[in-house]
């Protein structure tokens, strides 16, 4: 590699690799939300990741260009300054942070890409590395309410998991899964139930509305981990188990509530009040067990 190559290319990772800890730690330019709405936002920031891809592509054909490495370099500054006018009041907590992890994403296999350019075979699975990424942040939800919906479908299949794993040990003779398996079908429950009510009537047309998405995304995300506690506790003993036990229970009714006090529940809707009944008598169900 030519000794300007190499001076280019190590200028331009040293500035990337600035950037990305700025944008790691939470440095943020924000501009005020009447500047870009979401709509301007994702078409520019889609335009600036196709560039990227495509500035990418070129390089790997011709990686004796030191002019190309520059507009690869172009076509991140504009990614990372059209992120930094996405404003947390269009888009709500749950969005912002999913474009925030896609963008680090970007910005990650472009130095991969970089420090690896002397070596072909690596230099092309770094490439690979950054076009998959970009058409990530094109695949991103496009508003709050998706946004939502993706998060709590990821923790509703962590639940799913727990799930089966409480079904094998019961099948393998673990009395102790046997007795929890209603109270984890009911929370795998609850948050299916709220997905599936953000889909139907989910709004982020404003800042109350999307502000109600991002409070319930955070509880939902409480309780997988409630859940594998309550796992956990098979395997120690049944006072831990009870205490595990309450511990979810009180999380699902903390949800539940959350939901009743948001616009996901009509007056004609009966769904929280029936989950609120199926936590209590889950639980109770299985202290009963534990008790004989």
């Amino acid at each position: 590699m030519a000794e300007n190559m190499k001076n280019v290319i190590v200028t331009v990772v040293d500035n990337m690799k600035i950037t990305y800890e700025q944008l790691k730690g939470g440095e943020s330019k924000e501009q005020p939300m009447s500047e870009l709405s979401l709509q301007e936002f994702w078409l520019k920031l889609h335009v600036a990741v196709r560039c990227v891809s495509t500035e990418v592509t070129k390089l790997c054909m011709a990686p004796q260009e030191t002019q190309l490495v520059t507009c690869v370099e172009a076509g991140y500054v504009d990614m990372i300054n059209i992120y930094h006018s996405l404003s947390r009041a269009v888009c709500g907590l749950t969005l912002h942070r999913l474009v925030h992890r896609a963008v680090l994403d970007v910005m990650q296999a472009l130095i991969l890409l970089f420090t690896s350019f002397t070596h072909e075979k690596q230099r092309l699975a770094a490439a690979g590395r950054v076009w998959e990424v970009c058409e990530a942040v094109e695949n991103l939800p496009v508003n709050a309410v998706l946004a939502a919906c993706q998060v709590i479908q990821r923790e509703e299949v962590l639940v799913v998991d727990a799930l089966q794993e409480i079904e094998q040990e019961r099948l393998e003779g673990g009395d102790m899964a046997g007795v929890c398996v209603g109270l984890v079908k009911t929370a795998r429950v609850c948050l299916k139930q709220v997905v599936m009510a953000m889909k139907k009537i989910g709004q982020c047309d404003t800042e109350q509305h999307i502000s109600q998405l991002d409070n319930l995304v955070v509880k939902c995300q409480t309780v997988s981990p409630a859940v594998d506690e309550l796992i956990t506790c098979f395997y120690i003993n049944t006072s831990s188990i009870k205490t595990a036990a309450d511990s979810l229970k009180t999380e699902l009714l903390s949800l539940l509530e959350l939901v009743k006090q948001s616009h996901l529940v009509t007056q004609e809707d009966s769904w929280v009040d029936f989950l609120v009944k199926a936590a209590h008598h889950n639980h109770n169900k299985l202290l009963s067990a534990l008790d004989t």
